[in-house]
């Protein structure tokens, strides 16, 4: 059995409503990036650029939302997502896809 497939397999027995986190690009990557505040060095940006490349950012968007996360999650960050919860939805995500 292949990696891949291993992966795929865990995926399945893991809880249906985290699983898609076995896709997600940030844990190859240093998760400070994600939870540092904006510094000046540019932390905030980096962790945008990594989220807009990783197939599960919906995924994760909507978990923050659900879950009051900290951080930069599905490309947002938390003044991001306070914005889009005081917004109607089909605005927040236009806003989002400009």
């Amino acid at each position: 059995m292949t990696a891949d497939e291993m992966a795929e397999l865990y995926a399945l027995a893991r809880d249906p409503a985290t699983a898609w986190m076995d896709y997600a690009v940030c844990p190859e990557t240093d998760g400070d990036v994600f939870f540092a505040e904006d510094d000046g060095r540019g932390t905030t940006p980096r962790a945008r650029a990594i989220c807009r490349g990783c197939p599960v950012i919906a995924e994760c968007l909507q978990w923050a939302l659900d879950h009051g996360e900290l951080g930069v999650w599905g490309g947002t960050t938390e003044t991001d997502r306070k914005r889009m919860k005081r917004k109607p939805k089909t605005a927040a995500v236009l806003e989002l896809a400009a």
